[in-house]
């Protein structure tokens, strides 16, 4: 059983929350009201106004963006901006990642990745192992329901919505550690193969995923073979 995990803390110079908020919108507002209500809670007054009255208006859709390039775990780390990079790259990760499982209904947090990463960084000294400060990453993300009815919580989530957002996020994972000077430099099919390799696993992820060394063995040995 995976333990309870605390709350992540909001640092204020992540501003990601309304940019969250403002997705679920877009999703929902070609629904009924009703569903837009968990979105709207998580809105300032002046925004959940807004949304009340643009409810129910058709939305033209927009492609979805390129994946740009990955850094490698390590390369986050070092970069200036890493959590807001990691958070970005994890959300264009997970939406690529969700459709090719079957769940693009799902909305995902960038601010529970970029909380996540931020938590696990913390806890951690330079040169740390990546494959275990993944199966951390790992575990926050999940733990915190990056993906799901309402990203960040567990509302509407059950077993199904558990399992595909343990794989999903796996398969991201799996993907940043990929060593990019062998990989293909397609992102997209790198990412695509991570999802179809982490589907064909399933089993042995969701076995290994409440066991920390466990999760990084296995995403040592699938990031090795990709």
């Amino acid at each position: 059983m995976r333990p309870i995990l605390p709350p992540l803390p909001l640092p204020n110079e992540l501003a990601m929350p309304v940019r969250d908020a403002l997705r679920g919108m877009r999703k929902t507002l070609s629904g009924p009201l009703k569903l837009m209500e968990p979105v709207e809670g998580a809105l300032p007054e002046p925004l959940r106004q807004v949304a009340r009255r643009v409810g129910g208006q058709p939305q033209t859709p927009r492609p979805d963006p390129e994946l740009a390039d990955v850094l490698g775990l390590s390369d986050f780390a070092n970069s200036r901006d890493a959590t807001a990079r990691f958070a970005r790259t994890t959300y264009q990760g997970l939406k690529f990642a969700l459709n090719r499982l079957g769940r693009d209904d799902l909305l995902i947090s960038e601010t529970v990745a970029g909380l996540a990463y931020r938590t696990v960084q913390r806890q951690n000294a330079d040169g740390a192992d990546p494959f275990q400060i993944s199966a951390q990453i790992f575990e926050q993300l999940v733990g915190h329901h990056v993906s799901g009815v309402a990203p960040g919580t567990s509302i509407g989530l059950h077993d199904a919505e558990e399992q595909i957002n343990a794989l999903a996020v796996f398969a991201v994972l799996l993907w940043i550690l990929v060593d990019r000077e062998i990989a293909e430099t397609n992102e997209a099919e790198v990412l695509a193969l991570c999802v179809d390799v982490t589907a064909s696993v399933a089993d042995q992820v969701m076995e290994a995923s409440p066991d920390r060394a466990q999760l990084a063995g296995l995403l040592s040995t699938y990031a090795g073979a990709i």
